[in-house]
């Protein structure tokens, strides 16, 4: 049995996010950047610091990936050299149980 290699995940959404946040980044920018003409208010959103941290950590946790490719590579050595085994019962238990 031939294995091929199984590159990162890559979730199709995380692109789009990226490039609305950017969007929005920049529109902020743009308008805050405008100067104040004579009689216009100007409206200003200050984010706390701990929204602030929790802001990147969900960045970072976006970014990484849900393939562990040393298990995979594992897995993959064990089958192309014959030595997996697997325990049809422990299979059945697992659907039974997704069932449940």
């Amino acid at each position: 049995m031939d294995i091929k290699k199984v590159s990162g995940y890559s979730d199709q959404k995380l692109p789009m996010v990226q490039e609305t946040e950017l969007k929005a980044a920049e529109q902020t920018r743009a308008q805050t950047s405008k100067p104040n003409t004579a009689g216009e208010k100007s409206d200003r959103v200050e984010l706390s610091k701990g929204y602030q941290e929790v802001d990147k950590l969900r960045k970072v946790v976006m970014e990484m990936s849900d393939v562990r490719m040393e298990r995979v590579d594992h897995i993959r050595n064990m089958i192309q050299s014959g030595t997996y085994q697997v325990d049809p019962d422990k299979v059945a238990g697992k659907i039974l149980d997704d069932l449940a």
